[in-house]
């Protein structure tokens, strides 16, 4: 029997409280219908004012790579293409749940005016009540945004690497939102890491920065969450993921997912692969601070959230959003991932 002064000295539990759940989605080319200075978003203009601007095609040599000059030329990106865009990718979010996640990291946005125009009038349900986007150095001008039910403790932060990159380009940069949920700091880091067009060491520079803001954040966070586009293939994941990202954070599809195929597949060399990841800081999780709650990512519920009809091909791959002549189809080239992460 236990004594009295073990009684005495124990604390009753902490209420439960509910499963924080999140998710990311890279939403391939989230773009306005204007052009923002300095950004190389020419192909994502309204092929009306693209035939009036008669430096329209100059502007797209200068700045987009010979393969893609065709869709920069004759791209009609209107209004009513960018709403049926936005139409399906709420459709995707609200799937999940009905409501979407509690947090939705979102990559390939390219301002905070189209993100808060995708939550204000297709996202009702949800009840954002935080729309963070902080514009980075991209010259494709594609920024990360994280939207939350819960508010911001604090303004969001913008991290850039201030290492030199392997390929001699500058990273985007990290997004950083540090958020209030069920009484607990909760800090949120949301990232696109270089694609496979760039050196695997972009990727590991990255990565390490990451780890370093994560471990950082621990000393005043309660929980510290990364999610995004990680652009780790098939052939990189065993040493990224398990132990490059594996060592500091819980990843989302190495705890669960164990039947998913993946969140991309490259047509090239027919692979799926999870480019898109939620991970959970190890540190905040196995050591939480005293008299604080604790929280750990549930592996039961990570799922990929692909069952609207249009997010895939006949094969059955994620499907790539196109519209031609008023036909409208797909979503994105990929699948959003979520998961909940749970108190303990």
């Amino acid at each position: 029997m236990p004594s009295m002064a073990l009684l005495a000295n124990s604390k009753p539990p902490s209420p439960m409280a509910p499963p924080i759940s999140v998710m990311t989605f890279n939403v391939e080319n989230l773009f306005d219908t204007t052009h923002d200075v300095g950004k190389n978003d020419f192909q994502y203009l309204p092929l009306e004012i693209k035939k009036k601007d008669p430096q329209h095609n100059k502007n797209c040599q200068d700045h987009i790579a010979v393969p893609y000059l065709h869709y920069c030329y004759t791209t009609d990106w209107n209004n009513e293409i960018l709403k049926a865009k936005m139409a399906a990718l709420s459709r995707v979010i609200l799937q999940y749940e009905g409501k979407g996640p509690d947090i939705l990291v979102l990559e390939e946005v390219e301002n905070l005016a189209v993100v808060s125009a995708l939550n204000k009038v297709y996202l009702g349900p949800s009840e954002y009540k935080t729309v963070l986007l902080l514009e980075g150095s991209d010259q494709r001008g594609i920024d990360v945004a994280i939207l939350s039910r819960f508010p911001l403790a604090k303004p969001g932060i913008l991290h850039a690497s201030k290492e030199k990159r392997a390929d001699n380009k500058e990273s985007r940069s990290i997004l950083e939102a540090n958020l209030l949920i069920h009484g607990s700091k909760v800090t949120v880091f949301a990232v696109h890491l270089p694609s496979q067009a760039h050196p695997k060491q972009t990727r590991v520079q990255m990565i390490d920065f990451l780890n370093k803001l994560g471990s950082k954040a621990a000393e005043y966070s309660d929980l510290v969450i990364a999610a995004g586009d990680f652009n780790i293939n098939s052939l990189e994941g065993n040493e990224l993921f398990r132990k490059n990202l594996g060592a500091y954070w819980y990843v989302s599809h190495i705890e669960g997912c164990k039947q998913c195929l993946g969140t991309y597949y490259y047509r090239a060399d027919r692979s799926w692969n999870f480019l898109d990841a939620i991970l959970v800081l190890r540190e905040t999780s196995d050591k939480p601070k005293p008299n604080r709650p604790a929280w750990r990512l549930d592996p039961k519920s990570v799922v990929i959230v692909n069952t609207d009809k249009e997010q895939s091909s006949p094969e059955g791959q994620p499907k790539r959003f196109r519209a031609e002549k008023n036909n409208y189809s797909g979503v994105s080239d990929h699948w959003p991932v979520a998961a909940k992460i749970i108190r303990y």
